[in-house]
């Protein structure tokens, strides 16, 4: 199926009067939400985001991969459910596999294809409504958004994706039981106690003036850090927890006026995080987590200083990070635009 590859033909103003490229409408709320942040930043900085999150469970494509992807699904371009072996995207795609030492397959390049579209489309779905449109977490933005990452996440015709958590179900009773988590039964309760916070909470962001201080942006970081500490506490789904939880620590920190943290692009960066994450458990394991027990968890201090210092680099882009993402999304050589949303892609 041939796709329509053709950005289209409107142009945005800035304040010169000078014309530049088609922004969609998602990128122009996030950049005035943002104080005006440039739209290629705002892509490239998510797209590391996304990767890093991804990278920390070995899952998702290469960084060049995700850069394609996210700038679709940001600037809502047509992007393929599908691939087929002569896409360019299919080739990069088993490339980043061999290096990652995972058995390539149709299905294992699927896997890696769509862990990457629908992990960028939960993404656009939570900043939409929390940040952009100012909307309130509520039980059906948390399931929905898990649903989005989750879908179709293994397209083995064995594995069915009700069995990958693609509905957004919450863990039952009888399930693996991990005492690190809080006894499934209690999840719904767990969960409507957060929402219930965090709403106050985020009455009181909205209040605060900006440009943020310095004390104002440290007492952000805590706070959401103290709500993902309690998500992670709660492992409230099925499947993808880990990927979840990043995601609503990006969408609290852009909520609250702050750039996402950017973590997981290197081994020892994964190893650092798999630290403060592991800082969140400090029960003993004997029993089974009880909702009462997390009024005194976190946040982890540990988890607060890696968030704030991954966080340093604001909006910029450092090193040969926004030349890589301006050559593969066809901005920097005058190339055509170098996505996956038709059947034949353009070459490497």
């Amino acid at each position: 199926m041939e796709a329509n590859t053709t950005e289209p033909a409107t142009y945005s103003y800035s304040t010169t009067g000078i014309p530049r490229p088609f922004v969609s409408p998602f990128l122009e709320s996030l950049s005035s939400s943002m104080g005006m942040v440039e739209p290629n930043s705002l892509m490239e900085v998510l797209s590391r985001t996304i990767h890093g999150s991804n990278m920390i469970l070995g899952a998702g494509g290469s960084l060049r991969t995700t850069y394609r992807i996210c700038y679709a699904v940001f600037k809502e371009l047509p992007i393929s459910e599908e691939l087929t072996k002569d896409d360019s995207v299919y080739e990069e795609i088993t490339d980043h596999l061999e290096f990652m030492k995972i058995p390539r397959s149709y299905e294992s390049v699927m896997k890696c294809y769509r862990e990457t579209l629908q992990h960028a489309k939960a993404a656009k779905y939570l900043i939409t409504k929390i940040v952009i449109n100012r909307q309130r977490f509520d039980e059906a933005t948390f399931q929905e958004a898990n649903r989005l990452l989750t879908y179709n996440d293994d397209p083995s015709p064995q594995e069915p994706c009700a069995a990958y958590g693609g509905d957004g179900d919450y863990r039952q009773w009888g399930m693996t039981r991990d005492p690190r988590f809080l006894d499934p039964l209690q999840i719904p309760s767990a969960m409507l106690g957060m929402i219930t916070e965090l709403a106050m909470e985020m009455e009181s962001l909205d209040t605060t003036p900006l440009p943020l201080k310095p004390e104002d942006i440290q007492e952000r970081i805590w706070k959401a850090c103290r709500f993902c500490h309690h998500f992670i506490l709660i492992h409230p789904f099925v499947d993808g927890n880990g990927r979840m939880y990043r995601l609503f620590l990006t969408t609290l920190l852009l909520r609250a006026g702050i750039p996402p943290a950017v973590y997981g692009l290197y081994i020892p960066d994964r190893m650092r995080h798999e630290q403060a994450e592991a800082s969140c458990y400090t029960q003993d394991y004997q029993m089974l987590l009880n909702a009462a027990d997390l009024v005194a968890f976190g946040p982890s201090e540990q988890l607060i200083k890696f968030v704030h210092e991954h966080t340093r680099c604001w909006w910029d882009s450092p090193g040969i990070h926004m030349p890589t993402f301006l050559h593969a999304t066809g901005q920097s050589t005058g190339q055509g635009l170098e996505y996956p949303a038709a059947s034949k892609m353009h070459p490497r």
